[in-house]
């Protein structure tokens, strides 16, 4: 009987022995497992907390590069970094690692909208003439006038029908606009010189005929510039990222094509109607944005004009949404009025941002933020009027806290996060 118990119990010990390594063998790869867990999500909360600081302190610097360039250096340890002109915006690529786990991010940056704009709706030269406004003209916001103030009139037996009451007088005078940045100059002349992209983005330029096959490129990686002398077609194509195209004669965009952050250089460029998506446009002779189209924030068309006494001219057709810039220069020797380029903004279409035009602007739609213009004007059928503010809307309403513009203005650096990027 006592050795039928010891031998139950012997049993029974070898069987608890053999249930106790099991599970030392099964717990000890999980406890490793476990260990190497959290070793690896403590590295990446590492990683990402550099990035982020990083990137704040990019923020907070106020300098940007004019003239513009590449520029790479060492943060923290395990952290590089690596700033450079993206049109009229700065691209910052962050890469930190930590252990075996690595990230890098890219992210867009601008002017911020508030600070360099002073909150200003509407802002004037001084003209030595009353502004008028006609039919539903209406302000709302702090403006920049001359001193002979606003005025209502009328033009064809339409009176002035709009809202002024809403307005807030700056007691600021001035002859000429606010100049451009040095990094917009800058930025505008490297985007318009074939050997300028290939310095600075240390990249060859690929040929191309009319047409465009889809292409996505990263911003954490290199650019891809196409140029062609003739006349480009950008037909039912897709393309995205760190894409800049450019031609010497005009770029024509269609409808059934999908551009985000890519860059466009022209003499003329056209998009055609219904077209959507994120881009910057940069022509020096004509742009034409058709009816029903939508850019997206932060999109930017730039005409720069180039002639001395021809006129450049950029039309925005009814129903067209553009939630970023609208920037107009000219030569600074072009000085008579009929050679100043020409900004005609149908009704019903709606910028969000800034409009920003040394020369001539013909509203009839609506800005959302803050407008800058040498004259406004209309044409009817009975005449040319200068000094006209004609069914056009100017607010200063429904802009967010945060949002930014190109790097447009000296001395008004305080940057602003757009977005992060691909």
């Amino acid at each position: 009987m006592k050795s039928k118990v010891k031998g139950s119990v012997l049993l029974l010990s070898v069987i608890l022995s053999l249930l106790v390594i099991t599970l030392m063998l099964y717990l000890l790869p999980l406890n490793s497992f476990m260990f190497k867990t959290y070793a690896q999500l403590l590295n990446e909360k590492k990683v990402f907390s550099s990035i982020r600081s990083v990137l704040l302190i990019h923020l907070h610097n106020l300098e940007v590069n004019a003239p513009v360039e590449p520029i790479n250096y060492k943060q923290f340890e395990n952290t590089t970094v690596q700033h450079e002109p993206w049109g009229l915006f700065e691209v910052v690529s962050i890469k930190s690692s930590k252990g075996d786990f690595s990230k890098e991010k890219s992210f867009l940056l601008g002017q911020d909208f508030h600070n360099s704009t002073d909150s200003v709706t509407m802002r004037i030269p001084e003209i030595n003439s009353p502004f008028f406004c006609v039919g539903s003209a209406t302000i709302e916001g702090r403006v920049i006038i001359p001193k002979e103030g606003i005025k209502t009139n009328y033009i064809d037996g339409k009176f002035f029908s709009g809202e002024l009451s809403e307005i807030e007088l700056i007691s600021s005078y001035s002859q000429f606009l606010p100049e451009q940045s040095r990094f917009f100059d800058s930025a505008t002349e490297y985007l318009f010189s074939s050997e300028k992209l290939t310095e600075i983005y240390q990249v060859d330029i690929t040929p191309t005929q009319s047409l465009i096959d889809s292409v996505t490129a990263p911003f954490s990686g290199n650019a891809i510039l196409f140029h062609s002398n003739a006349s480009i077609q950008l037909r039912n194509v897709k393309v995205t990222g760190k894409v800049i195209i450019t031609s010497e004669s005009n770029i024509k965009v269609d409808s059934y094509s999908s551009l985000n952050d890519a860059i466009l250089v022209a003499p003329v460029v056209k998009v055609s109607k219904g077209f959507n998506g994120c881009l910057q446009i940069f022509a020096t002779d004509s742009i034409v944005v058709e009816e029903g189209v939508m850019l997206h924030y932060p999109s930017t068309i730039c005409l720069k004009q180039m002639k001395f006494e021809t006129h450049s001219l950029l039309e925005i057709k009814s129903n067209v949404k553009i939630n970023g810039a609208i920037i107009v220069t000219r030569p600074s020797e072009v000085v008579k009025y009929y050679h100043y380029p020409r900004v005609n903004i149908d009704e019903q279409s709606v910028i969000k941002g800034i409009l920003y035009v040394q020369g001539l602007t013909d509203l009839r739609g609506t800005v959302q933020g803050s407008t800058l213009t040498d004259h406004f004007y209309c044409q009817t059928h009975s005449g040319f009027y200068l000094n006209y503010l004609y069914n056009g809307r100017l607010t200063h309403k429904n802009i967010p806290s945060q949002f930014g513009i190109p790097f447009l203005y000296d001395n008004k650096w305080k940057k602003c996060l757009i977005k992060e990027l691909i």
